[in-house]
């Protein structure tokens, strides 16, 4: 249900930037014929009803999904809206307010969803609820209506008439009507049965019953309505002269002032606004060519800038990024039969532009060094997890020719010599640096942890490892100690290599730690060992 509530919630997002729009265009919109705006509702509905779209790059829909999928299971909450600006707003507010509390096993997130979902579900029945038993009681009601003729019926109970029903749509209309009156009154509600609104504006009530709790939706569907009785007016008026219009207005007048649409009434001659209808009836003009091309030219706009979703962003491949991944794993590349899979981890220290001359050709060429501390490991899948077969952590330079195309061609690859010369080696090779930036490569453990972490979440990838059996045989391991009267930290600190490895398996491990404490199956010492290990790994 929730997931179901979510999808929805993206949907309604999504929707609201289309009302939004045509809300808009309504005013510029004024003077072409209002089946024009209610084509364009029309398409707001069917952005709302169908769950898929298609992908453009001119579309103006910020975000097709607002609201991730896993938004509820997120360890820092946070939305994707497609606005820079309130993404720094509410993501910050998001991940301070319902970020899940390792120390409980309830979610306030999942359980605040879980209320608002339920809360939507009731107001959703409610209203079809209403929807029903309106439409019952109104049929109810008009059972002891008249025939006329055709589809025209009378009754007593009428006070304004209406059309009601789907499939056979009848005209109701009060008794002690004059044949005048009633001559513009069918006019109009036969407008209404042609247009096929007794079908719109129940469907529009419909998808307002689903999105109940988005405003935009109700002012849409308000309207709507109002666009539809006067596109039914415009249509019933056509062909009439001034002296016609002008009883048309006196006759909705008449149904307008001192007489209540009953509220369960689908389609009534007296709704909307009825100064602002005679208005548009006393001045109706029949549409030009001009003005009927625009607005095909508008409906198509709509539909294409916000009934598609806009192209996911790729992100932008740093050419310089991939060449030097690349270099570092051909310069390490092992070819042992028992390595399955390679890896590297990089930390670009500096970047240096330059120009050379080509010795054969005399062009100038450009030029990049890329001074980076490297971490690279080999592993093999054999023995379960893996084992490492080889690893390296070093400062590197790589110097690059780049082409005219901006591809990046690798012409050295450096490394620091061993022993004594380490250190003289690197501060000779950074010299053209700031002198920071040598200490920084001379402190191998500064980045240790992280590259090492992040060679894990590869290699775990690439073999599709099972960390949860792991972490868990890491922690049986822990926490059999044979003294029990050890303390958290002193039974950490027994285990160095298996603290080590949880800490290198970093998400998993966190991801490990809070599916076990929510699910109530640690307590006690076990409980605070995987406490500490999360608060370093998270720094919470």
């Amino acid at each position: 249900m929730e997931a179901v509530f979510l999808q929805l919630l993206n949907m309604s997002i999504a929707g609201s930037w289309m009302i939004f729009a045509v809300m808009l265009l309504r005013f510029p919109l004024k003077k072409a014929p209002r089946w024009v705006t209610c084509v364009l509702w029309g398409l707001v509905g069917i952005r709302l009803i169908f769950p898929f779209s298609i992908e453009s790059i001119l579309s103006l829909i910020p975000s097709a999904q607002t609201i991730p999928e896993n938004f509820v299971h997120m360890e820092q909450p946070a939305i994707s809206s497609g606005i820079d600006v309130v993404n720094q707003i509410m993501n910050p507010v998001l991940s301070r307010q319902f970020a899940p509390d390792p120390a409980s096993s309830a979610d306030p997130l999942q359980i605040i969803t879980y209320i608002v979902s339920v809360i939507w579900l009731i107001g959703m029945a409610l209203m079809l609820l209403y929807m029903v038993c309106s439409f019952f009681i109104l049929k109810a009601i008009m059972r002891t209506a008249v025939r006329v003729r055709g589809n025209v019926w009378q009754s007593e109970r009428v006070r304004s008439p209406f059309v009601l029903g789907m499939i056979r749509p009848r005209i109701y209309l009060p008794f002690h009507m004059s044949s005048a009156k009633m001559k513009y009154v069918i006019a109009h509600e036969k407008a209404h049965i042609r247009r096929h609104d007794h079908w719109t504006k129940p469907i529009g009530f419909l998808v307002l019953t689903v999105y109940w709790f988005n405003p935009a939706i109700w002012a849409a569907y308000i309207l709507l309505c109002r666009d539809i009785e006067v596109a039914c007016d415009e249509s019933a008026v056509r062909n009439m002269g001034v002296d016609e219009r002008k009883s048309y207005s006196m006759t909705l007048l008449s149904f307008g002032s001192g007489h209540h649409t009953p509220a369960i009434c689908p389609l009534a001659f007296g709704e909307g606004n009825i100064r602002q209808r005679v208005k548009n009836v006393l001045n109706y003009k029949k549409p030009v060519l001009w003005m009927l091309i625009a607005a095909v030219i508008v409906c198509t706009a709509v539909a294409v800038c916000f009934m598609t979703n806009p192209k996911e962003k790729i992100q932008k491949v740093d050419a310089l990024e991939v060449a030097v991944k690349e270099a570092i794993l051909e310069y390490w590349k092992d070819d042992r039969e028992e390595v399955d899979f390679q890896c590297e981890s990089h930390v670009t220290l500096a970047e240096l532009s330059g120009e050379r001359t080509d010795e054969k050709t005399g062009k100038t060429i450009e030029t990049k060094e890329v001074y980076a501390m490297v971490c690279e490991q080999s592993v093999s899948y054999d023995e379960e997890p893996f084992t490492l077969v080889g690893a390296s952590s070093m400062p590197a330079v790589l110097s690059f020719d780049v082409a005219s195309d901006g591809s990046y061609n690798l012409t050295d690859y450096w490394v620091p010599q061993d022993g004594d010369y380490n250190e003289p080696s690197i501060r000779e090779r950074f010299a053209a640096l700031p002198p920071e930036v040598a200490e920084e490569a001379l402190d191998t453990q500064k980045y240790a942890v992280s590259q090492i972490q992040d060679c894990y979440t590869q290699i775990v990838e690439y073999g599709d490892v099972d960390t949860a059996r792991i972490l868990e045989k890491l922690f049986d391991v822990i926490m059999a100690s044979p003294d029990e009267m050890l303390s958290p930290q002193d039974i950490i600190q027994a285990h160095p290599v298996e603290y080590r490895e949880l800490i290198f398996y970093n998400d998993y491990t966190v991801q490990y730690i809070r599916s076990k404490i929510k699910e109530d199956k640690v307590s006690g010492t076990e409980a605070e060992v995987m406490r500490r290990i999360m608060a370093e790994l998270t720094g919470e």
